[in-house]
């Protein structure tokens, strides 16, 4: 018997210790039902002198260990998201390159016009930059082989006229209200004006769409004017400074994201003036240039 328990005994008479490792294997009948009975956590250890480990002993040896699972190997070819090329220049000759992309073109333009309800504006779109991508992508595909090139575009124009939703004249008009009203809320404007259009499509019709004449600039948001107003007259030399006349041109958000704008609509804190090329807010002075008077930062002007 060890001193702690001989203590005991001489304090309480004869009773019964019981070693436990955690209190919460102990229930409320053990604890009020038992008398003469005690309960230790800690426990002394003759071998080192000192107090035994509460939370267990650290067992070491093979038997202990745990059985890892072989590592998987892995390589570049197996990660999903890389790097496709899509183009080799020089790959194929250039004569062949500009007879292949100049039927490419007469194919497309073709199969349009037969379908009348596709705006003169959206054929402009989509017979120019999108078609010359088209057509670099396909032939890449095909391995530069022009004839297998030429059949796939064909057969990707036929289905593109049965599935896209194109926009009409009427819609157009709708479109352009829309971004003049709301800017580049899409969601919204599908919302009010375009319902039977997804918003993808929007989207994809706004990057062929603002590079015609028809393109209107995106309303800016009203900015918030501190006038100070002077309640009485001061000497000649106290006078304030006469504060410098709002300028018509305010922030351009032609190209702030849908929710950029809402932010800065809810709390208030949009900028007062932008820079039409880097869209900074802060600049030393402002500077218009050019025939539509654009308004530009120090860096940019």
């Amino acid at each position: 018997m060890t001193s702690k328990w001989s203590f005991l005994f001489i304090a309480m008479g004869k009773c019964t210790i019981r070693l436990i490792k955690d209190i919460r294997t102990l229930r409320e009948c053990d604890v009020q039902s038992l008398t003469d009975i005690f309960f230790s956590l800690v426990s002394f250890d003759p071998n080192n002198s000192r107090l035994a480990s509460v939370q267990g002993e650290i067992r070491v040896g093979g038997l202990y260990q745990a059985k890892l699972p072989p590592m998987e190997r892995c390589s570049a070819v197996d990660e999903p998201d890389r790097d496709e090329l899509q183009w080799r220049p020089g790959y194929i000759n250039e004569e062949s390159e500009h007879v292949y992309k100049r039927a490419t073109r007469s194919f497309r333009m073709f199969a349009m016009v037969r379908n009348e309800q596709i705006t003169q504006m959206e054929r402009d779109f989509r017979t120019g930059d999108l078609c010359m991508h088209d057509a670099i992508i396909t032939l890449h595909k095909c391995d530069y082989n022009v004839n297998y090139a030429i059949e796939a575009m064909n057969k990707n124009d036929e289905h593109m006229l049965k599935v896209a939703n194109f926009m009409s004249v009427d819609d157009a008009k709708k479109f352009a209200r829309g971004i003049k009203t709301y800017g580049k809320n899409f969601l919204k404007i599908k919302k009010e004006l375009l319902p039977h259009h997804r918003r993808d499509e929007l989207v994809q019709f706004y990057y062929g769409w603002k590079k015609t004449r028809d393109a209107t600039r995106p309303k800016p948001l009203a900015r918030q004017r501190n006038t100070a107003t002077a309640t009485h007259r001061k000497p000649k030399g106290n006078q304030l400074k006469a504060s410098r006349p709002g300028s018509t041109d305010l922030a351009d958000y032609a190209s702030a994201s849908e929710t950029e704008m809402e932010e800065l609509e809810n709390d208030g804190r949009a900028a007062a003036y932008a820079c039409h090329h880097c869209y900074t807010s802060k600049s030393k002075d402002w500077h218009h240039s050019g025939r539509e008077r654009q308004l530009l930062c120090t860096e940019c002007r």
